[in-house]
């Protein structure tokens, strides 16, 4: 398996512009949180191990998130900032690991944080300058997608094997 930022398009889409479309933030957070989960789970490590669950992750991003698009304040900036936050948070809490014979795995670092605000602000602003009268939400969920794309493969991962073999620490694929 592997990350299908084509299903996590198409299940943002379907948040965006299904029947049942979120009344709340803290909605929105859950099913964001769920698309996006249920997208990380398809990570391999470089020896192919895949995490086993991310549950926990699930919702702690979901309160996250929950959160961030219930910003009072309504400052793009600050949402953005939170939304990066929310999801560097998901990579750590708890830690994700990464399983499967003969090594363990586990996250370690998330470099993106920074990149995803910037990429949010900026596909926001894209969004409003020039929005596609046809298909406004397959256009949001496109462009999240891929800036959530972009972010998750920043995602590190630092391999321990079995003496005397040191640790590999390398990117997600």
């Amino acid at each position: 398996m592997a990350l299908a930022v084509s299903q996590l398009e198409a299940d943002l889409r379907a948040i965006m512009a299904g029947p049942d479309f979120p009344q709340t933030g803290f909605d929105a957070g859950t099913r964001w949180a769920r698309a996006y989960a249920s997208y990380a789970a398809g990570a391999q490590s470089v020896s192919g191990d895949s995490p086993p669950s991310l549950a926990a992750n699930e919702s702690a991003l979901g309160a996250l998130l929950g959160a961030a698009f219930s910003n009072p304040s309504g400052d793009p900036s600050q949402t953005a900032g939170n939304i990066a936050a929310a999801l560097t948070a998901f990579w750590f809490s708890p830690p994700v690991v990464f399983t499967g014979p003969p090594v363990s795995a586990i996250v370690t670092a998330v470099a993106g944080t920074a990149v995803l605000q910037a990429a949010l602000l900026s596909l926001w602003a894209s969004i409003l300058a020039a929005p596609d009268p046809d298909d406004p939400a397959g256009q949001a969920a496109h462009l999240h997608a891929a800036a959530l794309d972009v972010f998750t493969r920043t995602v590190v991962v630092s391999h321990f094997f079995p003496p005397p073999v040191p640790p590999v620490v390398a990117p997600i694929l």
